[in-house]
């Protein structure tokens, strides 16, 4: 009799998981692992492996919980139904960090059961925020099961999530739980969650933070996922003042693999962002990059606009990284449209111009060299006097 209440117990605790499981998935606008994108990028395997074995180990956890224990005879404390007004005082919220670090699993317990529900309040107060940190920083003394428990109510609400990541305290709570997932289905669904509000954060400087603590912290196959979805919108972001260092960032962090359709949305939108004054820093950053036929293609995109760019005061500059980090070929291909232009002296006198036409005559070779040469010293009336003209003619009487 007793071993069939056992094994009743046993089913009821594994089906509520299953239960569980399937409604957070449900809230997370997650249908099956099976469906994910991921599963077609591979994530050192089927995802659909990670869920399988994730339900194991909890219906082994149910099955342990299933077990009577024995009952502990010790009163509740006198903070019984206070912690959460106790997280948002300084001293009363130190206690309870001491509680936690202690590890009393009946006293921890509590503590988890009060704050679950005031889970994104005390992420963002500037007290209560140091309690839900000091519960990711303590996992040890703390059950997987109820860490991925508090991560998955932090995650299964999407403006709340993107508001915590937003706010000053919140986006430091979120980096430090991103350090303390570890397990791979924990980590899928974090980065489809993350997924849906990555063009907001990515633009926000709290926000960006967090995103960019997912591209550190993840393997290269979850890290595009993101960074698709920052492709995607890449001339969006790319020209926030934000996102177009946060971008610099991800390219910086993340894996060879994952930053493919990164650069080729960056490379083919060039012409949009080299103008940009945000989104010609990204621009450089990837010809600094010297990433094989990327300066080549991104010369292509800009051909036909390269006086007008070099006249521009932000676009000069991604014209002047093109003279400096391409091959000589291609730096030839820039170099004889501004030759052949009729609007050469413009370009000789403009404020920004002046400084493209010095890094063609620093980093054009031989006979090109030369003609670049001849060309500007033909103009000397027009140049010798000019206050930006008369830097380039100097340059070019060096060169005889």
């Amino acid at each position: 009799m007793g071993d069939r209440r056992g094994k009743n117990r046993v089913s009821s605790a594994a089906a509520k998981f299953d239960a569980f499981v399937e409604k957070q998935l449900r809230v997370l606008q997650l249908r099956s692992l099976q469906e994910y994108e991921v599963s077609q990028q591979g994530y050192n395997g089927s995802p659909h492996y990670y869920y399988e074995d994730y339900k194991m180990r909890q219906r082994t956890y149910f099955e342990a919980s299933a077990v009577p224990m024995p009952r502990h005879n010790c009163p509740p404390p006198s903070w019984k139904g206070k912690v959460v007004s106790m997280a948002m005082d300084p001293c009363n919220c130190k206690y309870l960090q001491t509680e936690i670090e202690e590890g009393n699993p009946i006293y921890v317990e509590l503590i988890l059961s009060e704050v679950k529900d005031y889970i994104h309040m005390l992420m963002t107060d500037p007290i209560g925020k140091d309690l839900i940190q000091r519960i990711f920083e303590t996992w040890r003394s703390i059950t997987w099961q109820k860490m991925d428990f508090l991560v998955f109510l932090i995650i299964s609400d999407d403006r709340k999530l993107k508001d915590v990541c937003m706010d000053n305290h919140g986006t430091w709570v979120m980096q430090v739980m991103l350090e303390n997932i570890k397990r791979p289905f924990m980590k899928v669904l974090v980065v489809y969650t993350m997924k849906r509000i990555t063009v907001e954060l990515m633009k926000n400087f709290n926000g960006s933070h967090v995103i960019v603590q997912c591209v550190k912290l993840f393997p290269p196959e979850l890290q595009q996922i993101i960074l698709d979805e920052v492709a995607r919108n890449c001339v969006d972001i790319a020209t926030n003042k934000v996102g177009c260092s946060v971008i610099q960032k991800c390219l910086d962090y993340s894996g060879k693999s994952a930053i493919h359709l990164l650069l080729f949305k960056i490379i083919t939108n060039s012409l949009l962002l080299a103008p940009s004054p945000y989104g010609n820093y990204v621009v450089q950053y990837v010809i600094k990059m010297e990433v094989p036929l990327a300066n080549k293609v991104i010369i292509e995109e800009l051909r036909g606009n390269f006086v007008r760019l070099s006249m521009n005061k932000f676009s000069s500059n991604v014209v002047e990284d093109l003279l400096r980090y391409s091959n000589q070929s291609d730096v030839e291909v820039v170099v004889e449209e501004i030759i052949k232009s009729l609007n050469i002296l413009n370009v000789l006198q403009d404020p920004y111009g002046n400084f493209v036409a010095q890094r063609a005559l620093e980093y054009t070779q031989g006979h090109q060299r030369r003609k670049l040469s001849h060309l500007i010293r033909s103009y000397h009336t027009e140049l010798h006097s000019h206050p930006y003209g008369k830097n380039v003619l100097i340059m070019a009487m060096a060169n005889i």
